[in-house]
């Protein structure tokens, strides 16, 4: 009898314990780690906001991942400008905070820099904000994502909405390993410069290491 009533009590403790482990899951940053495909539309307008025009709806690819000092690091993948088509856009230095079920994202500050082109023969001078209280990631794992870029005498309105890629399958990669251009993630989305024996996220799939 004493031995049942000792599992009943564990058994109420566990229970107990088990929303405040679902919370902490939930709140935890690197759930939000990896790579977001969707579409941004575009407002284009001068430099005073005004003179407002639809732009094209882009195709991009939004990459999250960790950064040092409790800092995310966003990347913009695939964006093209003009003729222009870049090379991984870093924004680093965002916060990232936890309400209400939901990440909020903000930035740090204004990007101003020269980026690089794919094919190495240009760089352009971009200027990037992201608004305060407009980008967020839900639990089922969409991303909203607004941002603006000043480049030349305009000024790009983006609204990205996509959601994060499902890592399925497991495959060899040796051969691009050993090419030197494949990106590998760890499980939590985290850049990995020299991957070892071991399973990792290559182009949004687990990838086995032998």
């Amino acid at each position: 009898m004493k031995s049942n009533s000792i599992i009943k009590a564990l058994f109420s403790l566990t229970l107990a314990f088990l929303p405040l482990s679902a919370a902490v899951a939930q709140s935890d940053i690197s759930q939000t780690y990896g790579i977001y495909e969707g579409e941004a539309t575009t407002i284009i307008s001068d430099l005073n906001r005004e003179n407002q025009t639809p732009g094209t709806t882009k195709k991009i690819r939004i990459e999250i991942s960790e950064e040092q000092n409790n800092f995310a690091k966003i990347i913009l993948k695939d964006y093209t400008i003009d003729n222009f088509s870049f090379k991984d856009i870093i924004l680093p230095e965002n916060f990232f905070t936890f309400e209400n079920g939901i990440w909020k994202i903000e930035q740090n500050s204004n990007i101003e820099n020269f980026f690089e082109t794919k094919d190495g023969k240009d760089k352009v001078l971009l200027t990037i904000l992201i608004p305060n209280e407009k980008s967020n990631i839900n639990t089922d794992k969409t991303l909203e994502f607004h941002f603006s870029i000043i480049y030349k005498k305009s000024i790009l309105e983006h609204v990205f909405k996509g959601k994060k890629q499902v890592n399925t399958g497991i495959v060899e990669l040796e051969a691009e390993r050993k090419s030197g251009i494949t990106v590998f993630q760890d499980l939590q989305g985290r850049r990995v410069e020299h991957p070892e024996h071991g399973i990792y996220i290559v182009n949004g799939k687990k990838v086995l290491i032998m």
